[in-house]
């Protein structure tokens, strides 16, 4: 038995027109399908301009003379039938067949994922390494401060993590008696001990610097010479030895930061201070969070904040790039019109190690400007960035660390009708980006350089210049929760999904809302000859693993229709027992 479509007959249509050539109620032949010709066609009539009133169909049945298909005679069981039918196309869509996945967990679909309701939490091992002295072979000491007042500072362990950085000038040094060889330790002069502090961090340089007015850490080239847990039990001079020495160079002035990380806040420890003769103190105390982007983690910003931008604009932000990761093909943010097309973007970096700025599109063409970055431009720590483009002179900007990076001029395509703007991922969440963003804004306005490197260190406020310009600004110091919310004055808040993990900033990186004093925390300088030995001692450390995102689709009649978010930790598959060393072992 053999099925056979068109091939089987001749067919002609027969039409009534209405025709230049023809009058009403002629009759017009049109021959389509043959014997021989193709199975399948497509036949378009009447011509433009011309209206059918009625059409005829006539076929012949063909009969294979000989047998069809190897049968002993000419015309088989289907060869005197033929089906016909007739379509009436609309143009609109009546039905089709749906099928979806019934969830998706942080943006991605499983057969079956394990949850809990409640936290999750994450457990390492956290060692600490510390000097012992067997021998003192010769020990001096350089003592500066005079008790005139207490301060809170270094160790204001009131709040959870600080950071300090002082300057001790060259001449005053000498002058207290320490010469160019090996520091050994730090004194302090403890009046009122408080909490302990975790992760108690002192770092040394040589530095030129001779004040600390700009109310900037310095964060190139400092020597970790300490880092443990410390807790001062009594009051007095306390002595911190260091685990390796540092050379002072005599000719320069000695930097010293000093940095800690506690869960919460507590009681300060006092210790006893001097005013020095200018600002040779800056200090941030405040709780600073940010926003941890892995796999399809983003921030959706309310299509309302952007729909309005045209020709104007500037993006800032922090970020800090995963080392582990880093460069990959990464979207810090990008924003799409409703047709698709890429309006603003930035490829921070790329897999090649250039960092790209998108502005502007013209239907299909998107105005571009890329460098090749160093890698500690982008991972590995923190940098500010900001991105300008003036439509109405061509210049598009990129501000590395307050300064001018790179532009490019002749960029003429606006931005207007954006209708979708996500940071951490593509406009279509298609691809993310991986590590941390802090301090996200965006304006209408293109900020000068001056501007951008003022207001980079502090919280945007009213007395920013361009302040009743700031489309949205995200500070994400909410540390939980879905939402980001907005500071500036129109209330923009951005929803998390995913979802990226709040980071607290850690004490040694902290790097916002300074301030900057000529109160010195009085100081002892060891410079000892000693026969030593490290050890080492380690505890159990701990932090909630973030939460996740599961999008449940439970429409069956719109099966690609989310219908509820909820969010979940993943459940604990392993509880570890460890040896002495650290080791697994159960």
């Amino acid at each position: 038995m053999k099925k056979y479509a068109f091939p089987l007959f001749f067919l002609v249509l027969l039409f009534t027109v209405g025709s230049s050539r023809a009058a009403d109620g002629d009759t017009t032949f049109i021959e389509t399908f043959t014997f021989g010709s193709s199975q399948n066609d497509w036949f378009e009539f009447p011509p433009p301009g011309k209206k059918y009133e009625k059409i005829l169909m006539y076929y012949t049945l063909k009969c294979v003379p000989g047998g069809a298909g190897g049968a002993p005679y000419p015309c088989g069981e289907w060869d005197y039938l033929t089906y016909n039918y007739l379509y009436d196309h609309t143009g609109m869509l009546d039905s089709n067949l749906l099928t979806h996945h019934n969830f998706e967990v942080d943006g991605q679909s499983m057969d079956t994922f394990q949850y809990m309701s409640t936290p999750a939490w994450r457990y390492w091992l956290d060692w600490d390494y510390f000097i012992v002295y067997t021998d003192t072979q010769s020990l001096d000491t350089a003592k500066l401060g005079a008790a005139q007042q207490t301060s809170a500072q270094p160790f204001n362990t009131a709040n959870p993590r600080a950071r300090s950085q002082y300057l001790w000038l060259s001449g005053e040094l000498k002058a207290a008696g320490l010469v160019q060889d090996s520091i050994s330790g730090l004194r302090f002069d403890i009046q009122a001990p408080g909490n302990a502090l975790k992760n108690l961090t002192i770092r040394l340089k040589n530095t030129a610097a001779a004040d600390l007015d700009h109310g900037v850490f310095d964060n190139d080239g400092l020597t970790t010479v300490y880092e443990q847990t410390t807790d001062f039990l009594q009051t007095g001079w306390q002595s911190l030895s260091f685990i390796q020495p540092f050379v002072w160079d005599s000719t320069q002035n000695l930097l010293v930061d000093i940095s800690f990380d506690n869960p919460a806040g507590g009681s300060d420890n006092m210790v006893h201070a001097s005013t020095a003769v200018a600002n040779l103190g800056i200090y941030a105390n405040t709780t600073d969070y940010a926003l941890d982007f892995e796999g399809k983690d983003l921030v959706d910003v309310p299509v309302s904040a952007v729909a309005d931008l045209d020709s104007l604009v500037t993006i800032s932000f922090w970020q800090y790039g995963d080392p582990n990761i880093q460069p990959q093909n990464d979207y810090a943010f990008e924003a799409y019109d409703a047709d698709g097309n890429r309006v603003l973007n930035s490829h921070l970096p790329w897999s090649n190690g250039r960092v790209y700025w998108d502005a502007g599109n013209d239907g299909g063409n998107y105005d571009r400007i890329d460098k090749q970055a160093n890698a500690d431009d982008y991972m590995g720590r923190w940098n500010h960035w900001a991105f300008t483009k003036d439509v109405a002179s061509g210049q598009m900007k990129i501000y590395l660390n307050g300064s001018l990076w790179h532009s490019g001029s002749g960029k003429m395509y606006d931005f207007s009708g954006i209708t979708t703007f996500h940071i951490g991922a593509r406009g279509n969440s298609g691809s993310n980006y991986d590590g941390l963003i802090n301090e996200f804004a965006l304006w209408d306005v293109v900020l000068d350089e001056a501007t951008i490197a003022d207001w980079m260190y502090r919280d945007i406020t009213s007395g920013h210049p361009a302040y009743n310009n700031l489309k949205f600004y995200y500070p994400l110091n909410e540390g939980s929760g879905s939402v980001a919310g907005d500071a500036g004055s129109l209330g923009f808040d951005g929803s998390l999904f995913g979802l990226p993990a709040w980071e607290p900033v850690n004490g040694p990186d902290m790097y916002h809302n300074t301030q900057v004093t000529n109160l010195r925390p009085d100081i002892v300088f060891e410079q000892g000859k000693f026969t030593s030995y490290i050890d080492s001692i380690y505890s159990m450390d701990s932090a909630q693993v973030a939460p996740l995102s599961v999008v449940l689709f439970e429409d069956t009649d719109a099966p690609n229709v989310p219908t509820d978010t909820i969010t979940v930790w993943p459940q604990y598959y392993h509880q570890y027992v460890y040896d002495a060393q650290g080791n697994a072992i159960d």
